[in-house]
This record gives structure tokens, C-alpha cells and sequence, in this order.
């Protein structure tokens, strides 16, 4: 559902007049050939329950950004503004740790705080990694198999490091691989109109199709 759209239809509902229904149900028609795409939209009153409009709420839709609001709103209400990254014990000369699922180990795209690094690189002796507590598939339940090579679409595990995603930037010359443990594990492909980079499904080997002004790998 478009922002601009909800924003006029609750402009057009302040008045909740049989007028201003009709004109909303026709906008959304109008945007629904615009657009060729479906479009529902339903709104309650928090008080009485009732449904002051709906349009298409009784379709099935795929969730989309809309759905990540309230996620986000759910995750701040809950986890607050932090979370344990690890859980481990000692064990004589070892320590063995587990993950949380905490997205921000070495990502700085949410936050790079450098307190867990620290902790396994100061902790001496020798480190042991258990994903013993994992136990979801990589990919959620209705993610589209196809965006699995996207930054937005990263694998789930126990312990998302640089938040499960290898950044690839393109310059004239060459190719930069981040982190670049995963340098080796590049090829080239065929040329493209622009550059595209796609991950193997099951393994971490990628193919560069570069574009004509990118030189191969």
C-alpha cells in the first residue's frame, strides 16, 4: 500500500461521509489501473471496532514493507535498545559460545559496536562456535526464493557476521570484495549491460557478469 495513497484516504475519511467513500473507493480503482497492481486498505475505529472503510480487506495479499512497521514498532517495544550477543561458558583453556540472532556483529549498517569483538578476541585460549541452538531454516516462510542473491533478502543463522552479506563494488578497473575472505571464491562471467553479481543457491561461490566498462575478475 502506498504511503501517499493511506494519507489521502484518511483525509478523505475524516469526514466519513458516503461522498468522500465513494471518491476513495474510485481513487483506489483508478491507482489499481495506474499501477496494474492490487490494493487493499481497511480502516477501523480503535474504539468501537468498526470498519469506517474497507476496500479489498477480505483479499489474501503478500506481505510487503507495509508489514515491516510493525515489525519494526513490535522489536523496539520488546527487545528495547539492545540485546545479548552471545551466550557462553568457560571451559579450562576454551570457550565455547552460542549465537542470538544479533544482526550487528561487524555490520554497520545497524551498528557497529565493537564490545562483542573485543570480548572473542581478548577472551585467549581457544574459541569454539556452537549453532546447537539454530534451529530455523535459512529462509522464512513466503521470502521469495529468487531474491536469496539480494542485500535485503540476507539468510537467517545464529550468528550473522557483517550481517550475512558480501559487499561487491565495481569501479573502472576492478572489482572490491568486503569482507575479502571471500575474494577467492569469484569468477567471471559474461559480459553485461551493467554489472550484476549472483550468489551460487547453496554455496558462497559468485559470479561477476560484468559490464562493458568493468574489466572481468
Amino acid at each position: 500500500m502506498r504511503f501517499a495513497l493511506c494519507l489521502l484516504a484518511l483525509g478523505f475519511l475524516s469526514s466519513c461521509s458516503p461522498v468522500s467513500k465513494s471518491r476513495l473507493t474510485k481513487t483506489f480503482k483508478e491507482t489499481e489501473v495506474r499501477f496494474q497492481d492490487h490494493t487493499g486498505f481497511v480502516l477501523l475505529d480503535p474504539e468501537t471496532g468498526k470498519t469506517i472503510f474497507d476496500y479489498n480487506g477480505a483479499r489474501y495479499f503478500t506481505p510487503a514493507s507495509n508489514t515491516k512497521i510493525f515489525t519494526f514498532y513490535s522489536a523496539l517495544k520488546i527487545l528495547g535498545d539492545s540485546i545479548p550477543a552471545l551466550e557462553y561458558i568457560q571451559r579450562e583453556d576454551s570457550l565455547i559460545f552460542w549465537g542470538t540472532g544479533d544482526p550487528s556483529f561487524l555490520y554497520r549498517e545497524v551498528f557497529y559496536d565493537s564490545t562483542t569483538y573485543n570480548f572473542l578476541r581478548q577472551a585467549g585460549g581457544n574459541l569454539y562456535f556452537s549453532s546447537s541452538n539454530f534451529h530455523s531454516p535459512r529462509l522464512g516462510p513466503g521470502w521469495a526464493w529468487d531474491d536469496y542473491t539480494y542485500d535485503y533478502s540476507a539468510e537467517r543463522s545464529p550468528f550473522p557476521i557483517y550481517g550475512n552479506t558480501v559487499t561487491v563494488v565495481a569501479d573502472e578497473n576492478v572489482i572490491k570484495v568486503n569482507p575479502s575472505y571471500f575474494s577467492g571464491t569469484f569468477r567471471s562471467g559474461e559480459l553485461k549491460e551493467r554489472t550484476e553479481v549472483i550468489r551460487d543457491l547453496d554455496q558462497n561461490r559468485f559470479t561477476v557478469h560484468p559490464s562493458k566498462k568493468i574489466l572481468p575478475v
